[in-house]
């Protein structure tokens, strides 16, 4: 069984690491590092090594914005 999500926290940072990201389309796992900074969570996915990945930013909203009501995601996954 793999270690749980570790959590190591800098002065003003907090980085989770030894996660995994599941893509849907490509039926993939991913290595992912977490990060908070100025209010927005930033998803670093990559193989191998952090420098060969891309990071998605998400920031958090007060409303749920039109036409995103009710969605549901297209699939999910457990790792195992």
């Amino acid at each position: 069984m793999q270690n749980p999500i570790r959590k190591h926290r800098w002065p003003n940072r907090v980085v989770w690491q030894n996660g995994w990201a599941f893509d849907t389309r490509q039926k993939k796992f991913y290595n992912t590092k977490l990060r908070m900074k100025d209010c927005q969570l930033r998803v670093r996915v990559f193989v191998g090594t952090e420098v060969n990945g891309e990071t998605m930013v998400f920031t958090r909203v007060n409303e749920v914005p039109p036409g995103c009501e009710g969605t549901q995601p297209e699939a999910s996954s457990v790792k195992g």
